[in-house]
């Protein structure tokens, strides 16, 4: 199961079935270094081959100009950072984890090659190994955003959310422009059950990015828990005008509407589900009709 299946999750609230879809994917590895630590000319100019190759997307030519680097410099760190990249980009995962663990144990203070390391265990749905990675990476460089972009999201995905808490809160002081980054923190805590809490940080959340149709869902969402059903109709609604196809938004407007009486609305986006997300309706047709709704009621 890859992070972008983890991230699609469904909570049963007190009194609905809530669904919020949460689409992510993991980091490919980052653009290959020029930090090569040999001398030997050859071998250089070999890796400066290799890296033109990369970054013309000539992956498989890439990998072979790094091997004839590494066969003149077999110490250096950076090339094995790159020949470990270059496999990754041809999801050749057992060859790339092997090329980038050579590239932190010949250099244990490569923040890169620890974050590229940490996303290749990703890839392969190993999230305890990529903690730990991208952990050791921000241990070398506290500022390395994006391993503390890829550790939020791994904890988010795994449920830790104490620890995801924890993690957002250091992540959103560097990320301020990461309107996704912001709106999981709003998951988490309503994950938590602090609704205030999260209802006032996703409130923040959409007047800053007012086009970010995923944090008017979550927020949405979270009204619902508190029984704010008007004003969850005017945030589920206003996802749906940023974004028409999203499915989540359409399920949890339909279970306000129904908490507002209005139950001709709420078949309407189970019309609109039954032709994009057959499962999806199922579950809203079972709310409409009670089975569902009598099933969570009793959580």
């Amino acid at each position: 199961m890859n992070r972008a299946q983890r991230l699609s999750i469904q909570w049963l609230f007190a009194s609905f079935l809530c669904c919020v879809a949460v689409t992510a994917s993991a980091q490919m590895p980052s653009p290959e270094t020029e930090a090569f630590t040999s001398n030997n000319k050859e071998a250089r100019a070999q890796a400066l081959s290799g890296l033109a190759h990369y970054r013309a997307g000539r992956y498989a030519e890439a990998i072979a100009a790094y091997k004839c680097a590494l066969d003149l410099a077999p110490n250096d760190a950076g090339l094995y950072n790159n020949l470990g990249n270059a496999f990754a980009n041809l999801h050749l995962y057992s060859e790339a984890t092997a090329a980038l663990q050579r590239a932190v144990k010949l250099n244990p203070s490569f923040a890169l090659a620890y974050f590229n390391l940490g996303s290749v265990y990703d890839q392969t749905n190993r999230p305890t190994e990529a903690i730990a990675a991208l952990t050791q990476a921000l241990a070398l460089n506290s500022t390395f955003t994006k391993a503390r972009v890829e550790v939020c999201e791994l904890r988010l995905a795994l449920e830790q959310n104490t620890e995801a808490i924890a993690c957002y809160k250091n992540l959103l002081p560097l990320a301020p422009s990461d309107a996704k980054a912001h709106t999981n923190f709003g998951i988490v805590l309503v994950r938590l059950k602090r609704y205030k809490e999260a209802i006032a940080a996703l409130q923040e959340t959409t007047r800053r990015f007012p086009t970010h149709a995923e944090a008017y869902n979550v927020l949405g969402s979270a009204l619902i828990e508190t029984k704010c059903y008007k004003e969850a109709v005017v945030a589920l609604t206003r996802a749906l005008e940023i974004d028409p196809s999203h499915e989540a938004a359409h399920f949890n407007l339909a279970l306000a509407q129904l908490a507002v009486q209005n139950k001709v609305a709420a078949l309407e986006q189970y019309a609109f589900l039954k032709h994009w997300n057959a499962a999806l309706a199922q579950q809203l047709y079972e709310v409409i009709y009670g089975t569902r709704l009598l099933s969570a009621g009793r959580k």
